[in-house]
């Protein structure tokens, strides 16, 4: 009897230490803060690859959502009421003391989603852009995997809601020839989605773009593109690449005050990073001071647009690969120049061994400068 009383007491002394300690696991795990959620952590703090929970594999967005996003364009369509206009993006590349904005765009290289310490860079590098003030970016969409693309940097910008600097707008680019992608662009949580005027179907994605509320961003490349759009109410309007700096001015000359004028550049212009250290090479080997020393096609029409007075230059193409070292690296320095009041100083960048880098990168990616040779 002495012994069942026993073994009984030990069992019930065991029951609540198990409790205990289950309770205070859980409300440890509750509280612990998640390192996507500290914006102001150093972006270097990551010791070991980490996947964050919106990196996870599934499919990027609700066909259920999108389905009733179609649904809502059509009621719109049919005279219901449409939302109140969205003005994010226009704000965020349209400033009232005249700078120039400069947008880029991550064009993933490759259909396939990546894994493991991928899912470090691709936070990284999102964070980067606000360090480096990027106005807004682009997500190219034309493959599955650009969708999923999409919805993680809004999910990653949306952690700096409240902080300095905030989060960039994040606007859907690629292949917009549907509704349904428009809908998808807003299932995903983007600002904004780029509809191309030369498509058959774009005044009714202009239109669906305003039943969700979504801003579009009209590529035009000529006057009727321009009248067109315009007419639509879209009041963010954007030079094809395909145009010279000159003739992008004139087609933009004449937009309301209301509305943004922008233009595409072609970020691979020039080969893009293999180009850049191209140009670093034949400056160091031939000796060259910055008066002789070549200039990057896409910077030299940048710096074109910017003289022109174009509200905001969007680059297409700008980075491929988050964990690709000299990409990351070309797109900082084509974000910073056009950024910069002062002309690109080639000569001086060609005295630093690999401008660009090789490998793969470091944890710690906040501009440029950060990823020269001995700067880490």
């Amino acid at each position: 009897s002495a012994l069942a009383m026993l073994r009984c007491a030990a069992m019930l002394s065991l029951s609540l230490f198990l409790c205990v300690f289950v309770s205070l696991s859980s409300a440890f795990v509750a509280r612990a803060p998640l390192p996507i959620r500290n914006a102001h952590s150093s972006l270097g703090s990551f010791s070991a690859p980490v996947r964050p929970s919106f990196f996870c594999p599934r499919m990027a967005v609700d066909p259920a959502a999108v389905a009733n996003l179609v649904e809502k364009i059509e009621k719109v369509a049919d005279g219901g009421k449409a939302p109140k206009a969205a003005k994010k993006v226009l704000k965020a590349l349209k400033k009232n003391s005249g700078a120039v904005m400069v947008a880029t765009e991550f064009s993933r290289a490759e259909s396939e989603p990546r894994e493991g310490e991928h899912a470090v860079d691709f936070r990284t590098f999102s964070h980067s852009l606000r360090r480096n003030k990027a106005a807004a970016l682009l997500v190219d969409c034309t493959h599955q995997t650009g969708l999923a693309d999409l919805e993680a940097f809004v999910t990653e910008q949306a952690t700096a809601k409240g902080n300095f600097p905030g989060p960039v707008p994040v606007i859907r680019s690629g292949s917009v020839t549907e509704v349904a992608h428009v809908a998808e662009a807003k299932a995903a949580g983007a600002d904004g989605v780029m509809v191309d005027m030369t498509a058959d179907d774009a005044p009714l994605l202009l239109a669906a773009s305003s039943a969700l509320g979504i801003e579009a961003v009209a590529v035009v490349a000529n006057e009727d593109h321009v009248a067109a759009a315009a007419g639509a109410g879209c009041k963010l309007i954007c030079a094809s690449h395909a145009l010279e700096p000159d003739d992008a001015a004139a087609l933009l000359n004449d937009l309301g005050a209301e509305c943004a004028s922008l233009a595409l550049i072609d970020a691979r212009l020039d080969g893009g990073p293999d180009g850049l250290q191209a140009i670093f090479d034949k400056i160091k080997e031939e000796k060259l001071d910055e008066s002789e020393a070549p200039k990057l096609k896409v910077v030299t029409r940048g710096l074109a647009l910017r003289e022109a007075k174009c509200n905001g230059l969007l680059l297409s193409a700008a980075c491929s690969a988050a964990d690709d070292k000299s990409e990351v690296g070309f797109h900082n320095f084509l974000l910073e120049s056009l950024q910069s009041k002062k002309s690109t100083t080639f000569a001086k960048m060609a005295k630093i061994k690999n401008p660009l880098g090789t490998g793969r990168p470091p944890a710690k990616l906040e501009g440029f400068t950060t990823i020269l040779e001995g700067s880490v």
